[in-house]
């Protein structure tokens, strides 16, 4: 083993995750990355990756093929590296775990009720989340949501910023984004921590309703609409760790119990100001 080699230890409440590596570079910028991201003292160690250079080269270990086929595109540069761990850690919880549950949503809090917000890629899941940010929610995250002990914590990640969404946050919110330490480049738009703006640190959310955009099979609703709770729980599966049909006898009383508890509605496509609106009537009774 290489003896400048140092230990990076991340995670939310009692997940962790460790990455090895000896590159000033890479340890500098990880350090930055997850740096708001600290784990329970006995939190449970879910993987661990090593991340080295050599010359001009980078690589990471284990690193996962893409589902689809595609080769896995080099490793750029000590920041690359770094996110490449990021969203292995995120994908170790999503797809490896099956004694927890673990859906896809934005993860939001106010006034100690906290709000899934869950729906597919275009659904507007990311823009709402945006939008009830800077209406003065606090973003936890936008990727992925985990139950333990009926807690909900948010996977341990960066947001993901597009450029659609720079109406939504204001311009001096989206100047002051490049100036955070965890702050990634992508073609999207961005990878950053809200933490490094709000100041707050990751904690558990008890969850008081989950919305759901553009959920397959919802009836139209002039605006919302609340879903049964057994419904609720079929329809929270196929975002979950759990959705592969071997593990629906585990996957559904885990949604269940979640849904037994917590109120879900279907949420129609608005101007946001008005999906603000019924979110926060629904969840705060505002």
């Amino acid at each position: 083993m290489d003896e400048t080699a140092e230990v990076v230890r991340w995670g939310n409440g009692p997940i962790a995750f460790e990455m090895t590596a000896s590159d000033p570079e890479i340890l500098s910028y990880a350090r930055r990355v997850f740096r708001n991201w600290q784990p329970d003292e006995d939190a449970a160690l879910h993987g661990r990756w090593t991340a080295t250079r050599s010359e001009e080269s980078f690589t990471v270990s284990p690193r996962r093929a893409p589902e689809d086929g595609e080769e896995v595109r080099p490793v750029r540069n000590a920041r690359h590296a770094v996110t490449v761990v990021e969203y292995g850690a995120i994908w170790e919880i999503a797809e490896t775990r099956t004694d927890i549950l673990s859906f896809h949503s934005a993860l939001l809090s106010r006034d100690g009720r906290g709000v899934a917000v869950i729906g597919a890629s275009g659904s507007g899941k990311s823009t709402l989340a945006m939008a009830l940010w800077q209406s003065g929610w606090r973003l936890h995250g936008d990727d992925l949501t985990f139950i333990i002990n009926g807690e909900a914590f948010a996977g341990p990640r960066r947001v993901s910023l597009r450029e659609e969404s720079r109406e939504h946050i204001g311009a001096a919110i989206w100047q002051r984004v490049p100036e955070t330490p965890g702050y990634y480049k992508t073609k999207a738009g961005c990878l950053f921590q809200p933490m490094d703006l709000d100041g707050t640190r990751p904690e558990p959310v008890t969850l008081s309703a989950l919305f759901f955009l553009g959920r397959n099979n919802a009836p139209s609703r002039p605006e919302f609409g609340a879903i049964d709770p057994a419904y609720a729980a079929l329809s929270l599966l196929p975002y979950s760790n759990l959705s592969k049909p071997d593990r629906f006898p585990d996957g559904f009383p885990l949604a269940a119990e979640v849904t037994s508890h917590v109120p879900a509605w279907d949420l129609e496509r608005r101007p946001v100001a008005q999906m603000v609106s019924t979110v926060e009537r629904l969840s705060l009774g505002a």
